[in-house]
């Protein structure tokens, strides 16, 4: 046997006869049954293992069925908790049935809306900059509690109602709806001065905004309710308020339902505008160190031209030099007439 295991160029196997040092006719029967034995033994391990890979494959399909098992420990996989410090990878998916909050800026707006917005809050910032540029040469307290009077310096009053009176009506007209339905008055127009009726009702906080409101309501010479907005505006900036009463509108939810559209600027404010509303604030703060002492009717006795009467206005400059409006046909046949009396 040895013989042919040479001849043939392998290597022999001993069988566990010829291990012990048995020899005979014996131990080739005992080598014929080791090498059965040992090929039943390989086909049982063949056959375990294909049965492991089945069970295994079986246990993959289930858990990615039911998403709580794994492969590599087929039992039920908890996601663990990360620990200070740890935080999630940037590759990391959203666990399956996790909310996931979703990004604030943007959200539900398309660009061109997003555009919109930024541009109502970037005419209050231009605004604000011409206002403070009136105040950069003031050095004292007192230069720059005069340059804040407008009886005194009447380019500020008019640069306040020229640029940011407008800047911030269209940024709270914005998504205002036309009309609000009341039980006694019915339907009535809607405008930014009843938002500020709407907003200045007597409070604890809001006493200041309501005193404000009563004395531009006693004022006879604003009729219009843009003239009553602009100067409760004007008596923002007097009493530094101005950035409060915003934040305090912002404040009454029942106020934005009722007078407001979802996608209004003071709406979106609490949500996707919320950063662009923080930067308004942020914008309006500087208004608040400075001293104005801007006079309510300072649109009605400097950008109105018909703030004077007829008595008091251009009837009386006609009947000042009668003359000069006279026929010149007339003047020279009452001239001809004097010179042949003489």
């Amino acid at each position: 046997m040895l013989r042919r295991a040479d001849r043939e160029g392998g290597r022999p196997e001993l069988c566990p006869s010829q291990r012990i040092g048995c020899d005979g006719p014996a131990a080739g029967g005992d080598g014929g049954l080791w090498a059965v034995g040992k090929e039943r033994e390989r086909g049982g391990a063949r056959q375990e293992k294909q049965e492991v890979m089945e069970q295994e494959e079986e246990e993959e399909v289930r858990g990615q069925a039911d998403g709580g098992r794994t492969l590599e420990s087929g039992t039920t996989a908890v996601r663990g908790v990360p620990s200070a410090g740890a935080g999630q990878r940037a590759g990391d998916a959203p666990w399956m049935g996790e909310d996931e909050e979703p990004p604030v800026r943007g959200l539900g707006l398309t660009s061109q809306c997003q555009q919109e917005k930024k541009a109502l809050v970037s005419a209050v910032s231009v605004a604000v900059e011409a206002i403070l540029a009136q105040f950069s040469s003031s050095r004292t307290a007192v230069q720059k509690a005069l340059s804040g009077d407008s009886a005194v310096n009447p380019s500020l009053g008019r640069l306040v109602l020229q640029r940011l009176c407008p800047a911030l009506h269209s940024l709270l007209t914005d998504g205002l709806k036309p009309h609000q339905s009341d039980l006694i008055a019915g339907r009535r127009p809607n405008s930014a001065w009843g938002l500020v009726q709407a907003t200045t009702r007597p409070g604890p906080k809001t006493q200041a905004l309501f005193n404000l409101q009563v004395r531009v309501c006693e004022l006879p010479q604003l009729r219009q309710s843009r003239q009553r907005f602009n100067a409760f505006l004007l008596g923002l900036l007097n009493t530094k308020l101005l950035d409060f009463w915003l934040s305090h509108l912002q404040s009454c939810s029942d106020v934005l339902d009722a007078h407001y559209h979802p996608g209004s600027f003071v709406r979106l404010s609490l949500t996707a505008c919320r950063p662009l509303f923080e930067e308004l604030l942020l914008v309006l703060q500087p208004l608040s160190l400075l001293t104005f002492n801007l006079d309510l009717l300072f649109q009605h006795h400097h950008l109105e031209p018909d703030a004077q009467g007829p008595e008091t206005g251009g009837g009386a400059r006609r009947h000042q030099n009668p003359r000069r409006h006279r026929d010149p046909l007339r003047r020279r046949i009452w001239r001809s007439e004097v010179v042949t009396r003489s």
